[in-house]
C-alpha cells in the first residue's frame, strides 16, 4: 500500500467501493499517514455474510482497531451483525462510519455515522448531461457512446 500510485488511477472505471477505497488511501496519503494493510479487508463473496466474517476477524485481533469504515450497505449490515454478536456498543465500543444511509441504519445503530448519497441530486445532475449530450448529437457536434459498462 505504501507504494501504491493512485494519482493515474482512473476511478470512472471502478464499483463505487473501489472509489471510496482510493478516496481512503488517498486521504491517508495527502495526511502523511501509512494505512495498515491488516486493516483494509475485502470480500471474496459480496455478501453480508462475508463482511460479519471479516469484521469478527478485526474486531478479535490482537490491537484491534476502534472504528470501522464501511464502503456499502451490504458490508455495513455485516458489520453490524458482528458488532452484535460481539456484544459492541456503538459507538461506546466501536465507532462506525457507513457509506449509503439506508432507512434501517436508523433503527439499529443510533451512534452510527452514515455518509448520504442525495440520490435525487445525482439523478437530475445524470439526466441534465444526458439531455445535453443528445441535444450535442442531435446538432451533430458529437458521437453519443451508449454502450454500457458492467
Amino acid at each position: 500500500m505504501r507504494n501504491a500510485d493512485l494519482s493515474s488511477a482512473d476511478v470512472r472505471y471502478h464499483h463505487p467501493s473501489w472509489q471510496r477505497l482510493l478516496g481512503y488511501l488517498e486521504a491517508h496519503r495527502a495526511a502523511g499517514i501509512t494505512p495498515d494493510p491488516r486493516l483494509i479487508r475485502r470480500v471474496a463473496v459480496y455478501s453480508s455474510e462475508a463482511a460479519r466474517k471479516e469484521a469478527l476477524d478485526l474486531l478479535t485481533m490482537r490491537n484491534a482497531p476502534s472504528a470501522l469504515f464501511t464502503a456499502d450497505g451490504v458490508m455495513s449490515t455485516g458489520v453490524l451483525e458482528a458488532t452484535s454478536a460481539l456484544k459492541f456498543a456503538i459507538p461506546g465500543n466501536i465507532s462506525l462510519l457507513c457509506f449509503d444511509d439506508l432507512d434501517w441504519m436508523q433503527f439499529v445503530a443510533q451512534g452510527l455515522t452514515a455518509i448520504a448519497q442525495p440520490a435525487h441530486l445525482i439523478g437530475a445532475a445524470a439526466t441534465e448531461l444526458l439531455l445535453k449530450r443528445l441535444a450535442i448529437a442531435a446538432e451533430g457536434g458529437v458521437e453519443v457512446d451508449a454502450e454500457r459498462r458492467a
